[in-house]
Order: C-alpha cells, then structure tokens, then sequence
C-alpha cells in the first residue's frame, strides 16, 4: 500500500475488515539504527462514546528493530485495545490462531489509538494516519452504530487544516458509490489537499475504462 511504501513497514492487511482502531505511524529522522516502538494511546473510555479526562500513551512491548515484525505487534496492539477490560500485556505474545479473530473482541471498533514511532537514517519526518474503512451497512443490527463511529472517525482527522487527504478509491466500484470522495469535497472543497489513489486496478472490468 501507499502507506506502506512511505513508512517502509507493512500494516494489518486481510480481504475483509482488519483496520479497526487508528494507526498512527510518526515517522522521524534519526543517526541511530531503524527502531520502532509501538504504544496504546486511550483517549476515550471502554465503550469509546466518552473522552477520557487525560489522554494516557503506554508502550506495547520492547522496541522492534526489524521492520517484518512490526505488522504482528501492530495487529496484537490493536486486539488489545479492542479488549480494553483485559491486561493489554497479555497480547504482547499474542497467537493469532484463524482468521476468525476477530470474532474474540470484545469491540468490533475503537476511536484509541495504535502507535507506532519510527526512527532511522532514511525515515522521513512526516506523521501518517490509518484510518478504518468507511462502511455502509453490517451484517447485524446491532452493529449499525459503527458506521457512524467510523465515519466520524474519518472526518474527525481529514477536516484538520494541516492533514493531507490521501483517499483511496477502489477500481472494484463506483466512484460515486464510494463516501471517501464526498467527505473529502466537503472539508476540501477546492481539493488542495486531497490526493487520489486508486487500488485494485485488476480488478476493473474489460471496456468499462475506455472514453
């Protein structure tokens, strides 16, 4: 991914839904070796409706000096934040077993924050933020409250003057179907700060991309 080629550390990924809390990744210029650290930041209480009335950050686990293992402790902090009743030590060693993780959760989303500070020779001074996709519907009503959170999660960070709107758009739908792209004209409505990356050009149809 974008993020990905910029940062040069690979981010959870699968075919469904695997962001689920925002990842920010500071990135910062620095003459000792690559290292990153990963950290909890809890800005908001367990149901992740109410602000907390200090914003606390603690680190998840020892500095990582490889970049192929920041993807695992990456997904494991994520998991400890969406079991917030739970020691978030007791995912530091976590096994992912199946693809049906998730499922153990106790939140299937939260506004708090995964953290990852990266330092190196040839890291770039820049802060990034991965945000959970924009959906539409869930399979269960009672889920339905998420996409407003999620929602509100993006626009939250994309209005902020000084943030760049990287919004990527998948070749596997409508343009017009795709709310990134209405978000974005309402808080940058001259498109000054907004860069469009399109994913999963395979994936578009013969004949539908000619004139």
């Amino acid at each position: 991914s974008l993020l990905e080629a910029i940062s040069g550390v690979q981010l959870p990924r699968s075919d469904g839904t695997c962001t689920r809390c925002v990842m920010e990744l500071r990135l910062a210029e620095s003459q000792e070796p690559w290292q990153c650290q990963v950290s909890l930041r809890r800005e908001y209480d367990e149901d992740g409706k109410t602000p907390l009335p200090r914003t606390t950050e603690t680190k998840f686990g020892n500095s990582i000096d490889d970049p192929k293992d920041v993807e695992l402790m990456a997904r494991r902090a994520q998991k400890a934040l969406l079991n917030p009743s739970n020691n978030s030590d007791q995912y530091i060693d976590w096994i992912f077993n199946d693809d049906n993780d998730a499922d153990t959760n106790s939140l299937k989303f939260t506004k708090n924050v995964v953290c990852l500070e990266i330092k190196g020779n040839d890291v770039p001074n820049l802060s990034l933020i991965d945000l959970p996709g924009i959906i539409h519907h869930t399979e269960k009503v009672e889920d339905e409250k998420f996409v407003k959170l999620i929602k509100d999660l993006a626009e939250s960070y994309i209005k902020r003057e000084a943030s760049v709107i990287i919004a990527t758009i998948s070749c596997k739908d409508e343009i017009e179907n795709q709310e990134i792209v209405s978000l974005a004209r309402t808080v940058d409505p001259s498109g000054l700060r907004t860069l469009g990356v399109l994913t999963k050009p395979d994936m578009i149809e013969q004949g539908t991309h000619e004139p």
